[in-house]
């Protein structure tokens, strides 16, 4: 009984028990980096007891364990009798790789209920998916009265080809409504976000281009993590009061 004592403390000492509300089953993240998902049983002599969705039994020693997803915090209060760390959806970071963003990208903008903001370094549309779905989806939200709001590059470092170009396919979107400035006060504006009702963010190495979103290796995430999405809505606004619309362009 000592021993498990001693296994529970250090285990909780090292802050490795989490609680997840939004799964549907425990989680244990071993140290190994394997993971096994089922039902937390109870704490044995032979260590933590757990039982695979498949109905393998385990005796789990806590060494063995990083951390303890549970499926209902209450059942954590349960075994252990404190509070414990609550782990929701909104702290989850969904990887995205290339044409996987497009797609999520998509519908993430569809569901947008009260504005979009993006920061690109490039943008262009040449008819194809899913650009072409998201240059309509800009254009729609816009036309329907969501605050839709890009910052695009302009900068001395960037060709003047790109730049026009990218002038050209973001004034067509301003002919609807979206609001439209260019960076001009650093070399090269490179970041790349959306944010949509700033609840949700998407960041990464991919602009809105075809290419990006269906033939480039690209690599992006969406999360909706508070301090991330704030930390980046704080960063847009930034940019937003330095930019500049097309009118005020020095070309």
């Amino acid at each position: 009984m000592k021993k498990m004592w001693l296994w529970y403390w250090a285990f909780m000492l090292a802050g490795c028990v989490g609680a997840s509300e939004s799964s549907r089953a425990d989680r244990i993240e071993m140290r190994d980096g394997s993971q096994l998902e089922g039902q937390f049983l109870a704490e044995t002599r032979m260590g933590w007891q757990f039982r695979e969705r498949n109905g393998t039994l385990h005796a789990i020693a806590p060494s063995a364990v990083r951390l303890i997803h549970f499926a209902d915090a209450n059942r954590a209060r349960s075994f252990y009798g404190i509070p414990a760390r609550s782990v929701s959806e909104r702290d989850e970071v969904m990887l995205l790789p290339t044409e996987s963003f497009g797609r999520d990208l998509l519908t993430g903008l569809r569901g947008a209920e009260k504005s979009i903001h993006i920061a690109a370094y490039n943008l262009s549309n040449w008819g194809a998916a899913p650009m072409a779905d998201i240059f309509e989806t800009l254009k729609q939200k816009a036309q329907a009265g969501l605050q839709v709001r890009m910052i695009l590059e302009f900068g001395s470092g960037t060709s003047e080809r790109l730049k026009n170009l990218v002038l050209e396919f973001a004034e067509y979107l301003a002919g609807f409504g979206v609001e439209v400035r260019y960076m001009q006060e650093y070399k090269v504006q490179h970041k790349k976000l959306v944010l949509v009702d700033n609840q949700t963010l998407w960041i990464g190495s991919a602009n809105l281009t075809t290419s990006a979103m269906a033939q480039n290796e690209e690599f992006n995430a969406r999360t909706s993590a508070l301090r991330v999405v704030d930390a980046a809505n704080k960063d847009f606004q930034g940019l937003w009061n330095l930019a500049r619309p097309a009118g005020e362009l020095n070309k």
